[in-house]
Order: structure tokens, then C-alpha cells, then sequence
């Protein structure tokens, strides 16, 4: 299940979303993001019958013009506060998953990426990227946010072993 361009975290209300969002935007030797996606590990309830496994949200860098479910923040959706977000989700679920088990490395969109607004050390100091562009604007400490999409899932079960956790 896991890909070497994908960073799998555990992410809790305290988690601190700057130090996060930073170690996924690390620029690799070459000049690329060295992550193309952030995994959030164990992020939905165990999945009952037919199967059982654990939903991964996956997130990519934000791109303009593309059609979106809703929006919210990252706070919001660490501390678990999003009811249609969670409302989105567990659509998702049923329509792409149905009765079959998915296998584990396959990673399931959604029909439409769903906005992540956070912060990362870049919109303090004025600068941010947003998808494959760079965004200049006076920093803020509170309120600038760079934009995220939640894409899809990975789906585990639990007689799989799970990746090792990069948590910070």
C-alpha cells in the first residue's frame, strides 16, 4: 500500500498542522515536492461487513478550476468537527466500495476532491505554493492558508500489515 512519494501520518486534535504541512512540502534534491500525497492514517471508523479495514484519507496539493464537494479547515478536521465532510465521506464509502473488499494498494478517488485549508510555515512569512505555482502575498500569522484536496482513500484490512508512521 505504501509508495515511496506518499507521507503516512497520524494526525490527533493536538497535532500541530505547521510542522506537519512543512514536512510534506519538503523539496526533494531535485527541485520537486518530495511527497505527491499526505496519507492520514486510520482516519475513519473500522469498516464492518462485508470486510473489515480502516479508511486513509489521502491529500494532494490543491489545484484551481477543479470542481469541489465543500471545503473546510485542517483544525476542523483534526479536532473532528465537520459533519459534511463526514456526511461526504461515508457516501464515498458506500458507492466506491459496495460489498467487494478494495485491494490495499489501490488508491480510491472520490468522485470530487474535497478542500483542506492549512497552514504551512510558508503562508507566515508571504509566500505559498498552490498546486504547481508559486503564490506571493503579505504573510499572515492567523487566517492565510495554502489550499489542499482531500482525493480519495486507501482502504486497509486488518489482517494486513500497516506502513511504518513518519509522524513528526
Amino acid at each position: 500500500m505504501k509508495r515511496p512519494d506518499d507521507l503516512w501520518v497520524r494526525v490527533d486534535p493536538d497535532t500541530e498542522t505547521i510542522p506537519l504541512l512543512d514536512q510534506f512540502e519538503t523539496i526533494s534534491e531535485n527541485g520537486a515536492p518530495k511527497y505527491k500525497r499526505l496519507v492520514l492514517r486510520e482516519w475513519e471508523f473500522p469498516l464492518g461487513a462485508p470486510w473489515n479495514g480502516m479508511v486513509h484519507l489521502v491529500i494532494e496539493r490543491g489545484l484551481y478550476g477543479v470542481g469541489i464537494a465543500g471545503s473546510l479547515t485542517f483544525t476542523a478536521l483534526k479536532r473532528r468537527q465537520y459533519s459534511h465532510f463526514h456526511e461526504f465521506l461515508m457516501t464515498e464509502i458506500r458507492s466506491n466500495l459496495g460489498n467487494e473488499p478494495p485491494p490495499d494498494d489501490v488508491l480510491i478517488p472520490f468522485s470530487k476532491p474535497y478542500m483542506l485549508r492549512a497552514q504551512n510555515s510558508t503562508n507566515l512569512a508571504g509566500w505559498h505554493r498552490e498546486g504547481d505555482r508559486t503564490v506571493i502575498r503579505p504573510g499572515t500569522e492567523y487566517g492565510e492558508t495554502t489550499r489542499y484536496h482531500i482525493v480519495g482513500m486507501y482502504v486497509s484490512h486488518y489482517d494486513n500489515e500497516e506502513p511504518e508512521d513518519e509522524s513528526l
